[in-house]
C-alpha cells in the first residue's frame, strides 16, 4: 500500500512538473502592462517552452522556429519537424477567415496561440479578426446558444473568441456578428493595444521628403523584423503658402507620441506655418460625433439614438432637427468645442495650434449616411 501511495505521489509531482515546463506563458498574467501587451515579448518566451509530443511521449525541446509567408505562418521543431500553421488574409484593417491547423500530437499546449500572437505581430495596425465558424467553434457555439438564447455568451464560450480574446480582441462587433442562412458569423474588435508601443529612444530615424506636390514624414524603430526596418507611422501634406494640409497620418503604436514625433518634423520644416487644415479620419471622427450628441441632447428636438448605430450614424438619428441650423452656422460653437475633443486637435495644439480657425467652420458641410463631414483649420 505504501509503495502503491508513494507511486501516485511520483506520478502527480511529475504531472504537475510537466505542466509548469509545457504550458505556454499566459499573456494576461505575465505581460499586461498600462492594459497593453507586448507580443513580442511573449512571442519569444512561447517559442521557448518546451512541448510534448502526446503520442510518443518525448519532450520537445525550444526554440520553435516561425517562417513566414503570404498570409501563411508555419511552426517547426528544433529537427525542422512541421508542428502547424495558421493561414489568414488581411484586409481593412482586418484579419479574416483564418485557419489554425495544430498536428494532432501537439494540440492544447498554446501553438495555436502562439500563431495568432505572430499574426498579430506582422500586423499591429489590425482593428478586427473575423471568420465563419465551422467545425469545433460552430459546434461549441450551438449548443451554448440552444442552452443560453444568449448569442454574445454562446460566443464567449468558443475557442475562437477565448484564443483572441487574451491577445487583445474581446469586443463582439454586433453590427456584423450573427447567426444568418449562411452560418455563424464573427468579428472581434480590438479592445487592447497588442504591443508595448515604442518610446522615444526607440526611434532610430525620422525622415521627411518631398514625392511630387506632397511631402511624406516617417517614424522608424531600431533594429528590423523580416529583414526590413520596421515603420512607427508616417504622415503625408502638402502646402501652400502659409497652411498645410494633412491628407493623411497612420501611426502604428496609438497614444505613444508617434504622432507628435512626426508633426514635430514637419513644422520644423516649415518654421513659417501659420495653419493646419485636414479632416476628420475614423477615430477622429467618432469622438467629434460623440462629443456633438452629448451637447444636443439639451437641445429641443433631439432623440434617443439607437446605441448600435456608430456614432456618425447616431448623430443624424438624433440630430435631423438640427441639420438647416448647423448649415447656418446656428452651431458653431458646438462643432469647435467637439473638435477641440479630438486627438486630431490636441496632437496640433501642443505645438501652439491652438485655436480652431473660426473662418474654417464657416466652409461647407455635407450631410451623408455616416454623420457631419467638414474640414477644419488649426491656427496658432
Amino acid at each position: 500500500m505504501l509503495r502503491f501511495l508513494i507511486f501516485i505521489l511520483i506520478f502527480l509531482l511529475a504531472k504537475d512538473s510537466y505542466s509548469q515546463r509545457c504550458s505556454p506563458p499566459e499573456v494576461l498574467e505575465l505581460l499586461t502592462h498600462k492594459n497593453e501587451l507586448n507580443l513580442d515579448t511573449y512571442i519569444e518566451r512561447a517559442k521557448n517552452i518546451p512541448i510534448r509530443d502526446l503520442k510518443t511521449g518525448d519532450l520537445i525541446e525550444g526554440p520553435i522556429s516561425l517562417t513566414y509567408g503570404k498570409n501563411t505562418i508555419k511552426a517547426f521543431d528544433q529537427k525542422g519537424n512541421p508542428l502547424g500553421y495558421i493561414k489568414y488574409n488581411f484586409a481593412d484593417d482586418s484579419i479574416k477567415d483564418t485557419l489554425v491547423v495544430i498536428n494532432d500530437p501537439y494540440k492544447g499546449q498554446g501553438l495555436s496561440k502562439l500563431l495568432r500572437a505572430s499574426v498579430f505581430n506582422q500586423h499591429p495596425d489590425a482593428k478586427s479578426v473575423e471568420t465563419v465558424f465551422i467545425d469545433d467553434n460552430e459546434e461549441i457555439f450551438l449548443k451554448a446558444y440552444k442552452e443560453s438564447k444568449d448569442v454574445t455568451q454562446a460566443f464567449k464560450q468558443t475557442p475562437f473568441y477565448k484564443a483572441n480574446a487574451k491577445l487583445g480582441f474581446s469586443l463582439i462587433d454586433h453590427n456584423i456578428s450573427g447567426i444568418d442562412g449562411e452560418g455563424v458569423y464573427i468579428r472581434l474588435l480590438k479592445s487592447r493595444s497588442t504591443t508595448l508601443a515604442p518610446a522615444k529612444k526607440d526611434i532610430s530615424r525620422v525622415t521627411h521628403q518631398k514625392i511630387e506636390d506632397s511631402y511624406k514624414v516617417s517614424a522608424y524603430l531600431k533594429g528590423t523584423h523580416m529583414g526590413e526596418t520596421k515603420r512607427a507611422g508616417d504622415l503625408y501634406y502638402t502646402i501652400k503658402d502659409d497652411e498645410l494640409f494633412i491628407g493623411y497620418i497612420k501611426v502604428m503604436y496609438q497614444r505613444e507620441g508617434i504622432s507628435s514625433i512626426l508633426y514635430s518634423k514637419m513644422l520644423k520644416e516649415h518654421p513659417g506655418v501659420f495653419r493646419i487644415k485636414r479632416s476628420l479620419g475614423e477615430v477622429n471622427n467618432d469622438i467629434f460625433h460623440k462629443e456633438l450628441i452629448k451637447l444636443f441632447k439639451t437641445q429641443k428636438g433631439f432623440i434617443e439614438p439607437d446605441p448600435r448605430l456608430s456614432p456618425p450614424e447616431q448623430f443624424n438619428q438624433c440630430c435631423k432637427a438640427f441639420m438647416e441650423d448647423i448649415k447656418l452656422n446656428k452651431y458653431d460653437d458646438f462643432l469647435i468645442q467637439s473638435i477641440k475633443k479630438t486627438p486630431a486637435f490636441k496632437s496640433t495644439s501642443k505645438f501652439g495650434f491652438d485655436q480652431v480657425c473660426p473662418e474654417s467652420i464657416n466652409g461647407l458641410k455635407l450631410f451623408k449616411e455616416d454623420g457631419l463631414f467638414f474640414q477644419f483649420s488649426t491656427c496658432r
